[in-house]
C-alpha cells in the first residue's frame, strides 16, 4: 500500500510510514418476499407493507452508511418460472453489488400489481435452498468478511411440497456457522419465524409493525442498519510495511480519522479498557482488532479512515511503552 510520511509523538521526534488499513467488507444476501399479501389487491394493501418496506429498503441501499457492504437480492415466489423449484432461485435477481447503489434493486423490485397470487404462495424453502449454497461459497471465498442471509417475509411458508418450518429449520441450520440467517417478519406473528432465526444462528426474528407506513419504514430501516452493524468487522489485516521498512510489532501504531473530524491517535490496549486497539495474538499477530467502543464508532462512519503507522514506538494505554 502507498504510505505517507508523517511525524508522530512517541516521547520524542519520530517519522513514521503510514498505510491505510482496509476494512473487511460485509456481504448481505436478501431473500425478499414478493407474495401477494405483501401488497397486491385483493390479498394485501400496498400502502401498509409493500410501499414502506421497499422505500426503507431502497433508502438503505442508497445510503452512505451502506459503504463497505455488497448486497444481492433474490425475490420469491418466482412468478415466471417454476416457483417451487430450487433452480428458480439459484441465480439472484440482483447479483452481489457494491453499495451504495440502489438502481439495480429498484429496477428488479416489481410493482405491487405484479406481486404473486395464491397460485404462487410463499415458497420459502425453495428460495433459501437456492440462495444458501451461493452465500456459503462466497463466505468460503472471503473468510476475512461476514456473509449473511436476510429473509424478509410477511408470512409463513405455504404451497410447494416439503415447504415446512421444520424443513426450513434444518436447511438454515446446515449453514449457520458460515452463513447466519436473519429473519425480518413484516406485520406477522413471528412465532414460527423465530424458529428459523434460531436455527439460522441469529436468535429471534425481528417483527416490523404495519398499519402506520412511517413506523413500518423506520422500523425496517433500523433493523437493516442493526444487521449491517453486526455484519461489519472490526478486525483489520495488518498492512505490509512500506518499502524499506521492517515489520516490528513493537513499532506499530493505529490512528482513526473520522469523515468529519480530525485524526485521533489510538492507544494499544490488550484489555480493551481504554477504547483503543489490540492484536489478535501477542505471540503471532495477524490482525488488528479495534476495541468495542471504538469499533461501534468506526462502523457508524464507513467513510472514516483507519491508518497503520510503522516505525515509531507503540503508544500504550496508560503511557508509552
Amino acid at each position: 500500500m502507498a504510505g505517507s510520511r508523517t511525524a508522530l509523538e512517541d516521547g520524542g521526534a519520530c517519522a513514521a510510514q503510514e498505510a491505510v488499513a482496509e476494512r473487511a467488507p460485509a456481504y448481505l444476501y436478501f431473500v425478499f418476499d414478493v407474495s401477494g399479501s405483501m401488497g397486491r389487491a385483493p390479498w394485501g394493501d400496498p400502502t401498509e407493507k409493500w410501499d414502506p418496506v421497499t422505500a426503507a429498503f431502497e433508502g438503505f441501499l442508497a445510503s452512505p452508511e451502506a459503504t463497505g457492504i455488497s448486497a444481492a437480492m433474490t425475490l420469491f415466489p418466482d412468478t415466471v418460472n417454476d416457483h417451487c423449484s430450487t433452480s428458480s432461485y439459484t441465480t439472484p435477481d440482483v447479483p452481489l453489488t457494491a453499495l451504495p447503489n440502489v438502481a439495480p434493486f429498484a429496477a428488479a423490485l416489481p410493482l405491487a400489481k405484479n406481486l404473486g397470487t395464491d397460485e404462487h404462495g410463499t415458497p420459502t424453502l425453495p428460495a433459501l435452498k437456492g440462495v444458501l449454497p451461493s452465500a456459503k461459497a462466497n463466505a468460503l471465498a472471503h473468510p476475512e468478511a461476514k456473509t449473511v442471509v436476510v429473509l424478509v417475509t410477511d408470512g409463513e411458508p405455504n404451497n410447494c411440497s416439503g415447504n415446512s418450518i421444520e424443513n426450513i429449520e434444518a436447511e438454515v441450520e446446515k449453514y449457520k456457522d458460515l452463513v447466519p440467517t436473519y429473519v425480518i417478519g413484516v406485520g406477522t406473528s413471528v412465532t414460527n419465524l423465530n424458529r428459523i432465526a434460531s436455527k439460522g444462528g441469529t436468535g429471534s426474528a425481528i417483527q416490523i409493525d404495519v398499519g402506520q407506513p412511517s413506523v413500518t419504514e423506520k422500523q425496517l430501516t433500523d433493523t437493516i442498519n442493526a444487521i449491517r452493524l453486526k455484519s461489519l468487522s472490526c478486525e483489520l489485516a495488518i498492512p505490509s510495511p512500506p518499502s524499506g521498512e521492517t515489520l516490528d510489532y513493537g513499532k506499530i501504531n493505529v490512528s482513526y480519522t473520522p469523515s468529519k473530524g480530525t485524526k485521533q491517535t489510538l492507544a494499544y490496549d490488550t484489555a480493551c479498557t481504554a477504547g483503543g486497539w489490540r492484536f489478535d495474538s501477542e505471540s503471532n499477530p495477524t490482525k488488528i482488532i479495534l476495541c468495542e467502543s471504538l469499533c461501534d464508532t468506526v462502523k457508524d462512519d464507513p467513510s472514516g479512515v483507519v491508518s497503520v503507522e510503522f516505525g515509531c514506538t507503540r503508544r500504550e494505554a496508560g503511557g508509552v511503552k
